[in-house]
């Protein structure tokens, strides 16, 4: 607390600038905080400004970990984006692809089935060739053979002709 030293009245003036003074005194020694408020306090301010620098520095380390957070996120957010459009690119080629690849694996398809065919019939005429190639030597070995035969017959045929014609003129009468 607050003490008021002894007064002494020499002048009337002086102790009633004194007596003004020391209740003035007195008040703030009443109102007044005493010191240990004033520590207290103190002590409070200041475990309020480091908190507030504590504070201050963990918002400062949040604002640079967002701002390298969100520069990272934004730089894969980019490539995400560039590997979304690379593959949408990726895919159209393959759909393209897989459609040229069925349309020639149709296309092979068809053409094997098509030289089978081809195989199959070609087969077939070879199968057809020998049997008219055997039919025709028959043919030509029995064609010969009918020469022969017709010759003989034309030979006979023209003998007895010539003796048809020889006794024809013996029956003739003479006139």
């Amino acid at each position: 607390g607050f003490r008021i030293p002894h007064l002494t009245m020499s002048t009337p003036a002086r102790a009633l600038g004194l007596s003004v003074a020391g209740v003035a005194a007195a008040a703030a020694a009443y109102f007044a905080p005493s010191s240990m408020e004033i520590y207290r306090a103190e002590t409070a301010l200041r475990a309020s400004e480091l908190e507030l620098e504590r504070v201050k520095a963990l918002a400062a380390t949040d604002t640079s970990n967002y701002s390298r957070a969100n520069s990272r996120w934004s730089s894969i957010k980019q490539a995400l984006m560039a590997k979304r459009e690379a593959y949408k690119r990726s895919d159209q080629a393959f759909t393209q692809s897989r459609q040229v690849y069925l349309a020639a694996k149709r296309a092979y398809e068809e053409a094997e089935t098509s030289r089978r065919n081809a195989s199959t019939e070609l087969s077939n005429a070879e199968r057809e060739n020998e049997a008219a190639t055997k039919d025709l030597e028959i043919a030509k070995a029995k064609l010969g053979t009918h020469d022969v035969a017709i010759q003989r017959a034309k030979t006979e045929v023209d003998r007895l002709t010539r003796i048809a014609e020889e006794k024809i003129k013996l029956l003739k009468l003479p006139l």
